[in-house]
C-alpha cells in the first residue's frame, strides 16, 4: 500500500479490510487485510474489480447490482451501513462480511470514499449454530406424543410440532404466523376460547377436556401462560375415555387397554381400601410380577420436594369428593427420577357406592421436552441480550460481569472467569469473575500463558473442556479443582485467529456439560470477542486519526486544487501562511508556475502533461522561489479527476516542504560518492601492494633459505640465529601478504551469489585441511547441510578458516572434536562450527574479528590475524552476520548466517 496517498495511514490502521477510493472510483489505497484477501495489490482497481476478485455476492448467492455497489453509492454521496455480503478470499476461504462505505467530502463535494469490510464469519456461524439448535429442538418437539403449540399475545401461532399440525388438520407452514381465531372462527366464545383467555388474564395454568370430529375424539388440554403468550399441550385421550366407559362394563377389557397404554389404574374404595393394577409397578420402577403397591408404600417413592403438595391434593380430593389431577416426580429404586401424571375422580358403582378411581401414566418424555424448551428459550433470550448489550455498550468490559452472572443461572453453573490478554506483559489479567471470594480472585488475578486451563486455552486458541475433574487428575485443572469445580469449559476469545482472552464456566454439582450448553458458552464468548475487538478497532482508528492530524500539522502539509476549466488555483491557508503568500498572489496556474525554479520548470511541466491524459498520479519534487527570495524544495502529489473537458477537469493534491530532506539527501549522496571512491582506492591499493610485494619477498625468502642450508653450522651460533630470524620473518611476511591479497579479493573477485551446496563446500575445505587435521588427530563430524545463496568459493573459504582455526587452537592434552551443523531461522540458515579447544575469553568476542588482531604470540600459535576478518567480511557481504560463543578451557562455537536458497 502506498502510504503517501492522503488518508492511507488511516486505512492502514484499520484492522478490518479497508479501501480508500478516489473520486473516479479507483482504489487509492487498500490495507494489508484487504490485499491479503485479494492475494494481490489493489491499487488502481475499481469497485467492480474488487467484486470480481473476491467473487463478492449476496448471502443468498445472487450477484450484486453493479450500479448499486457500496463504494459507488458512497461516491454518489450516500452513506452505506453494514450491507451483508459473502466473499471468497484468494486462499479459498469463504467469509461473511458487513460492507460499510462513507463518502469523503471536501468543501461540500465528494472527493472519495472509505469502504470497510467487517468480518462477521464467526458471528454468522454462531447464528447458524443457533438455527441448528432450533432445528434439533423442533425434532424433539415433533417426537413428542402430545400436540404442542405456542401462541403469542396476538394469538398467532409462533411454534408448533407435527402432532399439533395433525391435530389442526393443516400444514405447519400454513399455521405459523396466523391467528387461531381467524382460522377457526367457530370456536370464538366457546369453551376452548374461554379457558385460553382465562389462563392469559389470570396468569394461571388451565386444564380441560374437549371433543371434536366424528366419533367423537376426545382431547386433554393443558395450557400454561407465559410472558409473551400461551403454551399448549394437547393429548388425544379418546382411548382413555373409551376405556373408562368400558370399565363400568368389562374390567377385563379395561385392564388390557391399560396394559397397552402403559398406564396404571387405581381405585380407592371408601369401604374396601386400596386397589392398584399391576401396571402401577412399572411406573414406580418395580418388576411387574412384584406384589402390588400398598397405599402406605407410595410416599416412599415420591420425590421429597413434591410429597407435601401431592399429599394435600390427594387428601382434599378424597375428603371433598372432587376430581384429582397432579404431575409429580418419583424416585425409582435405582435412583433415577421420573415424572408421572395422575388423574382421578369420584364415581358411583352400580350399587351407588362412591369410589375414587384414577389412572397414573409416565410423562417423563413430555417433561424433558418442556425442560429442554424452557432451557432453549432461556439460552436464546440470554444470547439476544448478550448481543444487544455488548453491541450497544461503549465499554463492553463493564457489562461482561453482569451478563456472565446471568449466564450462570441459565447454564446451571457455579463459577465463571473472564481473562483478557495483556500484550505488554504477555500474561492474562482477570477482567470479571463470579462464584469465588474476592481474596481468591486476587490470588489468580494474573496468569501466565500455558498455566492452568485458561492459560493453555489462550495460548493454543482452542476450547478446553475438563469433565469429572476429581476422577481425572490433570495439572491444568488443579486451580479450579481447588474451588470445588467438577466440570469446567474454557473458550478462547478469538478475533481473526488471534486470542484476546478467555471466558470459562464451571459447575460444582455435575461432572459434564450438555452439547447445547457448550454451544451457548461458545456463542457468548464469540459475541464478547467481537464486541471487544470492535471497541479496540474504534480506539485504534481514533488514535490513528489524531496521529494523522498531528503529523499534518507538524509536517506543514498543504493542499492543492487546480480547476483546469477555470484555471483557478486554490492553496490551503497552512501552505500560504508558511511561505508568506496570499491567495490573490497565486490565483491561477501561471502564478504558480512563476514560483517554480527555472531549472525545474520544464521537467515539472513535461511530467504534468504526460500524467494527466493517462490518468496517472502526479508526483514531483522541485524547487520554488518564494516572494522573499528564499529557495525551498517541495513535494507535490496529486491526481486528476475526470469531470471536465478531456476527462480531467480538476487536479487535487498535497504539497509538502521537503527542503531539509533534500539537503540531507544531497549531502548523503556526496558523502556516499566520496566513501565509494575511497573504498575503491583502498581496495586497489591493498591488491596492488600485496600483489607487487610477492616477487621481492619471494626472493628474500628463497635466498635466506638457501643461505641457511649452505652456511648453517659453518658460522658461529649467533649467525645461525640471525639467518633463522630472517627465514621465519620472511615466511610470516609472505603468509601475511597472501592473506591480505585474499582479503582484498573478497570484493574485487567476488561472484554473484547462486544456490550453493554448503555440504560440498565443507568437503572441499576438509580436503584442503586434510594434512593438518590428520597431524593433530582431529575428528570432524558434519551434519546434513542445506543449499544457500552464496559465492561457492567464498563459502568454502569461510568453512576452511573456521575449521582451520579449530585445528590450530586445539588442546594438546585431549583429542580435537569439531562439529559442523545448521538450523533454519526466518529465511536464513544459521551455521555452527563447534570445537573442544582452548576457548576464548568473553572480552575478546568482538576483537577477534578485527584485522591483524591476535590473542597469542607467534612462537605459541602461528597465523596472521586476518582469517576471522575474512570470514566476517564474506558473511556480511552475503547479508548475514557472524558471532562466537565460548567457554575458556572447554571450547568455542562460531555461528554465521546466510540467506536460504
Amino acid at each position: 500500500m502506498n502510504c503517501d496517498v492522503p488518508g492511507a495511514p488511516i486505512v492502514a490502521a484499520i484492522r478490518q479490510p479497508a479501501f480508500l477510493y478516489g473520486p473516479d472510483g479507483t482504489i487509492l489505497a487498500a490495507n494489508e487485510p484487504a490485499e491479503a484477501l485479494a492475494g494481490r495489490s489493489l491499487a488502481g482497481c475499481s469497485a467492480a474489480d474488487v467484486v470480481r476478485l473476491g467473487r463478492v455476492r449476496r448471502p443468498d448467492g445472487t450477484p450484486l447490482d453493479p450500479g448499486r455497489l457500496p463504494a459507488s453509492r458512497a461516491l454518489a454521496g450516500e452513506e452505506v451501513t453494514e450491507q451483508p455480503a459473502v466473499i471468497t478470499a484468494a486462499d479459498g476461504r469463504e467469509l461473511h462480511v458487513l460492507v460499510s462505505a462513507s463518502p469523503i467530502r471536501e468543501g461540500g463535494r465528494v472527493v472519495g470514499a472509505l469502504c470497510v469490510w467487517q468480518d462477521v464469519t464467526e458471528r454468522t456461524n454462531a447464528e447458524e449454530t443457533l438455527e441448528e439448535e432450533r432445528g434439533r429442538l423442533q425434532a424433539v418437539l415433533d417426537g413428542m406424543t402430545d400436540a404442542y403449540y405456542v401462541y403469542d399475545r396476538e394469538w398467532r401461532f409462533v411454534e408448533i410440532n407435527q402432532h399439533a399440525a395433525d391435530y389442526f388438520g393443516r400444514p405447519r407452514e400454513e399455521l405459523l404466523g396466523r391467528t387461531v381465531w381467524e382460522l377457526y372462527p367457530h370456536t370464538v366464545g366457546g369453551p376452548t376460547w374461554t379457558e385460553y383467555h382465562r389462563a392469559v388474564a389470570e396468569g394461571v395454568p388451565v386444564h380441560f377436556e374437549t371433543a371434536s370430529g366424528v366419533g367423537p375424539r376426545f382431547f386433554e388440554v393443558h395450557a400454561y401462560p407465559r410472558p409473551d403468550g400461551l403454551t399448549v399441550y394437547v393429548r388425544d385421550i379418546t382411548g382413555r375415555k373409551r376405556a373408562g366407559e368400558a370399565l363400568r362394563e368389562r374390567e377385563q377389557q379395561l385392564d388390557l387397554a391399560l396394559e397397552g397404554a402403559g398406564a396404571g389404574m387405581w381405585v380407592r374404595d371408601l369401604d374396601r381400601g386400596w386397589i392398584a393394577s399391576p401396571q402401577m409397578n412399572a411406573l414406580f420402577g418395580l418388576p411387574r410380577d412384584a406384589p402390588p403397591l400398598r397405599e402406605e408404600e407410595f410416599p416412599a417413592f415420591i420425590h421429597p420436594d413434591d410429597l407435601p403438595a401431592l399429599g394435600e391434593a390427594w387428601l382434599a380430593a378424597l375428603e371433598g369428593g372432587s376430581s384429582y389431577s397432579r404431575e409429580y416426580r418419583v424416585v425409582w429404586p435405582d435412583g433415577s427420577v421420573h415424572w408421572l401424571g395422575s388423574e382421578g375422580r369420584t364415581v358411583a358403582d352400580c350399587g351407588g357406592t362412591p369410589r375414587f378411581i384414577g389412572v397414573t401414566y409416565d410423562v417423563t418424555g413430555r417433561k424433558r421436552a418442556e425442560g429442554a424448551l424452557r432451557r432453549s428459550e432461556a439460552r436464546q433470550a440470554l444470547l439476544a441480550e448478550v448481543g444487544g448489550r455488548l453491541l450497544a455498550a461503549w465499554e463492553p468490559q463493564a457489562v461482561v460481569d453482569d451478563l456472565c452472572r446471568r449466564a450462570l443461572a441459565v447454564l446451571d453453573c457455579d463459577v465463571f472467569f473472564n481473562y483478557l490478554a495483556d500484550e505488554a506483559s504477555g500474561r492474562l489479567v482477570l477482567n470479571a469473575y463470579g462464584g469465588i471470594p474476592p481474596g481468591e480472585a486476587a490470588r489468580i488475578r494474573r496468569l501466565d500463558l500455558g498455566t492452568a486451563v485458561c492459560g493453555c486455552a489462550a495460548r493454543d486458541g482452542c476450547r478446553i473442556v475438563a469433565e469429572a475433574i476429581p476422577e481425572n487428575p490433570d495439572p491444568r485443572t488443579e486451580l479450579v479443582a481447588g474451588f470445588g469445580v467438577r466440570a469446567y469449559a474454557c473458550h478462547p476469545l478469538l478475533v481473526g485467529g488471534r486470542s484476546i482472552g478467555t471466558l470459562s464456566f464451571g459447575t460444582r454439582t455435575r461432572d459434564r456439560f450438555a452439547d447445547d450448553e457448550l454451544a451457548t458458552m461458545r456463542a457468548i464468548a464469540d459475541l464478547i470477542a467481537v464486541a471487544m475487538q470492535r471497541i479496540a478497532d474504534r480506539d485504534a482508528l481514533r488514535a490513528s486519526e489524531e496521529r494523522l492530524r498531528l503529523a499534518q500539522e507538524s509536517a506543514g502539509l498543504g493542499s492543492w486544487d487546480h480547476d483546469l476549466v477555470s484555471d483557478r488555483v486554490t492553496l490551503s491557508p497552512m501552505f500560504l501562511g508558511r511561505y508568506g503568500m496570499t491567495a490573490k498572489a497565486v490565483a491561477c496556474y501561471e502564478d504558480w508556475d512563476r514560483l517554480i525554479h527555472p531549472g525545474d520548470r520544464e521537467r515539472v511541466e513535461a511530467g504534468r502533461r504526460a500524467a494527466l491524459p493517462a490518468g496517472q498520479p502526479l508526483d514531483f519534487d522541485f524547487r520554488v522561489v518564494l516572494p522573499s527570495g528564499d529557495e525551498r524544495w517541495v513535494q507535490f502529489r496529486g491526481r486528476g479527476s475526470a469531470n471536465g473537458p478531456g476527462g480531467h477537469g480538476r487536479v487535487l493534491g498535497v504539497v509538502l516542504d521537503v527542503t531539509a530532506r533534500k539537503q540531507a539527501e544531497i549531502a548523503l549522496e556526496r558523502n556516499a560518492a566520496d566513501l565509494r571512491a575511497s573504498n575503491e582506492e583502498l581496495q586497489r591499493f591493498a591488491y596492488v601492494a600485496s600483489h607487487d610485494l610477492q616477487e621481492p619477498l619471494r626472493s628474500i625468502v628463497s635466498f635466506s633459505q638457501l643461505l641457511k642450508r649452505r652456511y648453517g653450522g659453518k658460522l658461529d651460533a649467533d649467525a645461525d640465529d640471525y639467518i633463522g630470524f630472517i627465514v621465519d620473518g620472511g615466511m610470516r611476511m609472505q603468509a601475511l601478504i597472501q592473506d591480505l591479497l585474499q582479503f582484498s579479493r573478497i570484493e574485487t573477485q567476488a561472484r554473484t551469489p547462486v544456490p550453493a551446496d554448503a555440504g560440498a563446500a565443507v568437503r572441499s575445505a576438509l580436503r584442503t585441511l586434510e594434512a593438518s587435521a590428520r597431524e593433530g588427530g582431529s575428528t570432524v563430524t558434519v551434519d546434513p547441510l542445506p543449499t544457500v545463496m552464496a559465492d561457492p568459493a567464498q563459502l568454502e573459504l569461510v568453512f576452511a578458516n573456521l575449521i582451520g582455526n579449530a585445528i590450530k587452537y586445539r588442546r594438546p592434552d585431549e583429542p580435537l572434536l569439531v562439529r559442523v551443523g545448521a538450523r533454519r531461522t526466518d529465511g536464513f540458515w544459521e551455521f555452527s562450527v563447534s570445537d573442544n579447544g582452548i576457548g576464548i575469553e568473553p572480552e575478546y568476542f568482538d576483537r577477534i574479528f578485527e584485522m591483524f588482531r591476535r590473542l597469542h604470540t607467534h612462537d605459541k600459535y602461528d597465523g596472521t590475524g586476518i582469517g576471522l576478518a575474512v570470514v566476517k567480511r564474506i558473511v556480511e557481504r552475503h547479508g548475514g552476520a557472524v558471532r562466537v560463543e565460548s567457554t575458556p578451557g572447554e571450547g568455542s562455537t562460531f555461528f554465521f548466517t546466510l540467506p536460504a536458497a
